[in-house]
């Protein structure tokens, strides 16, 4: 990996206090006596290093830098890190230019460009990025592929073994069924293996295989996997029967176009493929080329670049995630550590801005599939001592419509505490959703019928409200609002629900007129229903989201120390001591989802028993020993031992 120094020179020595303390290769434009050969070598560097770093101090002499910032947060957006020095040894910005410098970093962080405040923070930054691309993207990256090549044999041999051998000049790692199948295996196993470890799904549209039903397979697994699906259109059907085939999914997409065509050429139907030689008087691999193969092939490259960080980090989460889906979901194959932040930082990302080569606004590459985010809040779940975002009150009748919901705000990062997924055997139903209801920030209630005449809705609800949590109504069923069992559910009248009635996720328009046409467009530019309502929950669990989620640590805690005879080695000491008690202190009069007297007297004893306490035992493991090392820790805490266990002690 390797940044790109830009940004203010005139003597300013920035560079000099960030080189010493990089972790990653740099390119410093700075030289003693500037050449043509040296600007070549700059635009050069710039133009390929991982990261280009923008750094405008007060002893700038000119705005060419700024010209650059802005240029390149466009064109590569997240590639582009800026930052300003109020200060550079005895220059200073004026008030005037500090709050220009604060409109460049809005506008550039708009584009999609990294803003950082300081140079500590550009370095932590840049060595924290090496580090995450060593343990998540590269990870297994001799397993990964660049692309997996799709192709109906009849028509496109010849081609696809052009495209390999060419895509392989340019040093792409290619998976090809002519040369990845060793003999003896189960070769579908194999491709979807090839799917599933590659980063991008080409497919090689021809008659063949669009009739082809192992082409339609390989299709159909590639967009169960959201891969970035690249089709390439090389023998263009005669008959719209044919053409009538083409998956939708695959209509909806930018094609390149690399077409072999023959004057005699036939459409061939299924019924004619065993008879082809008979029909073309020359063989298709010498079928003349109707486009500009040369520009269509740097398409493909420039194709495969864009993003590649992005696409690679979806493949190697997706199949990660499908390996703890064929383990049982074992603990053990969660993410821990750097490789769960870098998830939850794809997770994030996949709602940004992304441009393509051109600078323009496209839709993501590609996005990630329901298991995979749930994978990730599972990791994050398991990171956060079993503590989750949401608490899932419904009725299982419903459970369609609340698993579509929940995956979605997977998607956005928030981790949910579902029973059918959360509630071991063997345990107790009603301690484990009375612990599912504590250990969570914020409580769903999925309205329905069923769900309003459930006792265990009932229950969990009575809990939310003993514990002064945030009870979020979504509303599935329209009639389920005049019912009388509302009245069951103490407040929930007055409580503001999110319209979860319609779920549609698409909306389609048939064309048959002119009109048709323009609703289709507007239906197309609209967001559905679905993405409306989803779009409000996300609004209101990200209104104040700190607030809430100290309210759940602490209050998991304080509920520990007294069920587990108010022992002083739960108590809070440190940072984490100093923190609950602001907490306590701005929001001790809140009105709405106060701090419980619980709270207080943990925070009170805390503070009673402040300068008192040493940590007796540090824990140290394997984040893959979490479950272990969370037992170890209750464990010691129980007998009086005064710990410091990560998943507690660091805020």
């Amino acid at each position: 990996m390797k940044v790109f120094l830009g940004g203010t020179v005139a003597g300013s020595t920035w560079r000099e206090y960030i080189i010493p303390k990089l972790e990653i290769d740099y390119f410093n434009p700075v030289v003693d006596d500037w050449t043509e050969e040296d600007q070549k070598i700059e635009l050069y560097e710039r133009e390929h290093c991982d990261f280009c770093l923008y750094v405008i101090s007060p002893k700038m002499m000119g705005w060419f830098s700024i010209a650059e910032i802005m240029d390149d947060s466009y064109k590569k957006s997240d590639k582009t890190i800026y930052c300003y020095l109020p200060k550079d040894d005895d220059k200073e910005f004026n008030e005037v230019q500090l709050a220009e410098l604060e409109r460049i970093g809005k506008l550039a962080t708009a584009n999609g460009a990294i803003w950082k405040h300081s140079l500590d923070e550009v370095v932590s930054y840049l060595n924290s990025a090496n580090d995450l691309v060593n343990d998540v993207l590269l990870q297994k990256n001799e397993e990964i592929n660049d692309v997996f090549i799709s192709y109906g044999r009849r028509h496109s041999l010849a081609f696809a073994r052009k495209l390999h051998q060419n895509l392989l000049k340019k040093d792409y790692k290619i998976w090809f069924d002519m040369n990845d199948i060793p003999l003896g295996v189960d070769f579908q196993e194999q491709i979807d293996t090839g799917i599933r470890k590659a980063d991008n799904f080409v497919y090689v549209i021809s008659p063949h295989s669009i009739n082809s039903d192992y082409c339609y397979k390989e299709l159909v697994l590639a967009l169960k996997y959201n891969k970035r699906i690249i089709p390439i259109i090389h023998v263009e059907p005669q008959e719209q029967a044919t053409w009538d085939k083409i998956d939708p999914q695959i209509g909806k997409r930018n094609w390149i176009y690399m077409r072999q065509s023959h004057d005699k050429a036939l459409e061939l139907s299924a019924k004619t493929f065993e008879i082809q030689e008979k029909i073309l008087d020359i063989p298709i691999q010498d079928w003349g080329f109707e486009d500009d193969i040369e520009n269509a092939l740097d398409d493909l490259s420039s194709l495969i670049e864009n993003h590649h960080r992005y696409v690679r980090t979806h493949t190697v989460l997706l199949d990660k995630s499908l390996g703890w889906l064929n383990d049982a979901r074992s603990t053990v194959k969660l993410l821990v550590g750097k490789e769960r932040q870098e998830a939850e930082r794809f997770l994030e990302q996949s709602h940004g801005i992304f441009k393509n080569h051109t600078g323009h606004s496209i839709q993501p590459p590609c996005y990630p599939t329901d298991l995979l985010a749930n994978f990730v809040m599972e990791s994050k779940k398991n990171g956060n001592n079993k503590q989750s975002d949401l608490f899932i009150c419904h009725d299982l009748d419903d459970g369609e419509a609340v698993q579509n919901i929940s995956s979605a705000l997977a998607k956005y990062g928030f981790s949910s505490w579902i029973s059918s997924n959360d509630i071991s055997k063997g345990v107790e139903y009603n301690h484990a959703i009375h612990s599912g209801v504590i250990q969570s920030a914020n409580i769903l209630f999925f309205i329905s019928k069923k769900s309003l005449q459930s006792d265990y809705c009932k229950k969990e609800y009575n809990f939310a409200l003993k514990y002064n949590k945030r009870i979020i109504p979504i509303l599935l069923e329209e009639e389920a609002v005049n019912s009388e069992a509302l009245q069951d559910f103490e407040g929930l009248e007055n409580l503001q629900y999110i319209n979860f009635t319609d779920l549609r996720e698409e909306i389609t328009v048939k064309i048959e007129t002119s009109s048709d046409v323009h609703a289709d467009v507007e239906a197309r530019r609209s967001k559905t229903p679905f993405e409306i309502s989803l779009g409000e929950i996300v609004q209101t669990l990200n209104d104040e989201h700190r607030y809430y989620e100290e309210h759940r640590v602490f209050l998991v805690q304080a509920l520990r120390w007294k069920e587990l005879g108010e022992k002083q080695s739960f108590l809070l000491r440190g940072f984490n001591f100093e923190n609950a008690k602001t907490w306590l202190r701005l929001y001790k009069d809140r009105e709405q989802h106060a701090p419980l007297a619980t709270h207080k007297d943990f925070i009170f004893a805390s503070e009673a028993a402040k300068g008192q306490l040493e940590t007796d035992v540090f824990i140290s493991y394997s984040r893959k020993d979490s479950d272990l090392a969370r037992r170890l820790n209750l464990k010691l805490q129980e007998a009086g031992k005064t710990t410091w266990f990560d998943q507690e002690s660091i805020s």
